[in-house]
């Protein structure tokens, strides 16, 4: 479970492990209630300085990390003056994605499924990558 906490709501995130889909939660520390926001979106989580996350702008991925699943189906949403999520942009199905100040960089990854070969005991594609950049609120 990875959590934010902007002005007076506690973000949370947790997966399912059916469907492997994320859901956000927000917690109000005013009302003291625990509400379900969204379903398959959850605020990506960041090891390193909370890159996934700007002011009221934040990136989420719709599955959990597992085997099999990728988790770069990333979306960029604004956490609204009520407190929910309002989806700005999706950024696309193989995407990673970092805030840097008031800008938004990402690069998507372009797998060749044809391109298979194997080498030893793994299999590789040919990938291609492309970098993007635009201002935090999409444009």
């Amino acid at each position: 479970m990875t959590g934010y906490i902007y002005k007076n709501n506690i973000y949370l995130t947790r997966g399912n492990g059916e469907d492997f889909l994320l859901y956000t939660y927000r917690y109000s520390m005013k009302s003291k209630k625990l509400t379900r926001i969204a379903k398959a979106c959850g605020i990506s989580f960041s090891y390193n300085n909370n890159t996934t996350r700007s002011g009221s702008y934040v990136l989420t991925d719709k599955y959990m990390e597992t085997a099999g699943i990728t988790a770069w189906d990333k979306s960029l949403y604004k956490i609204t003056s009520s407190g929910k999520l309002k989806k700005i942009k999706h950024l696309g199905d193989s995407v990673d994605a970092s805030f840097r100040g008031k800008k938004l960089y990402y690069v998507k990854f372009d797998i060749d499924r044809d391109s298979l070969y194997f080498s030893g005991d793994d299999s590789v594609y040919d990938m291609s990558l492309k970098v993007y950049s635009c201002n935090r609120d999409g444009s």
